[in-house]
């Protein structure tokens, strides 16, 4: 049984990584990837639910993406238990719930997530201070195609040109 999973997820992986990043194909990559996660295996759900969350190869949908974080993280993953610890500190798709978005966060560090502790510490930072902080938004700006408030939509009103400076 470990021999087919790894075999099956090896497969999965290939195809993922091949699509995705050379021909950038996500649909393709979803579809290819679903039917692992619903057979329960981790690493698909922790892309599908990526996939959900960042409205790469389907509809952006924050509770679907809950949905299979939640189930990876009933897998014990640590990266699913940091990704729901974002969407319930931030309320993307259910409602905002803090307290359990800590729970989260704290139960990735526990599992060795380093980026949860940081998310953590940014979280805290940001409440002594009053100010606000996305971490999804954070997350956002690092990934090819979403690296600019005009790729996000976020913070932008229109774009109405651009300049170029002699200094």
């Amino acid at each position: 049984f470990c021999y087919q999973l790894l075999l099956y997820w090896k497969d999965a992986v290939c195809i993922f990584f091949r699509i995705v990043p050379i021909e950038k194909n996500y649909a393709k990559a979803f579809e290819l990837l679903q039917p692992y996660a619903d057979k329960e295996y981790v690493l698909a759900q922790e892309d599908i639910g990526a996939m959900y969350l960042f409205g790469r190869g389907v509809v952006q949908n924050y509770v679907t993406s809950a949905y299979y974080f939640q189930k990876a993280a009933n897998n014990g993953s640590a990266y699913g238990n940091r990704m729901l610890g974002i969407i319930y500190y931030e309320g993307l798709g259910v409602a905002q719930n803090k307290s359990l978005g800590r729970q989260y966060l704290t139960q990735a560090i526990k599992q060795g997530d380093k980026s949860a502790q940081e998310i953590l510490d940014d979280y805290k930072t940001a409440e002594k201070y009053n100010e606000r902080y996305s971490a999804l938004d954070k997350i956002m700006s690092n990934i090819p195609g979403y690296n600019n408030f005009y790729n996000i939509g976020k913070g932008v009103g229109e774009f109405i040109g651009s300049f170029t400076s002699d200094d």
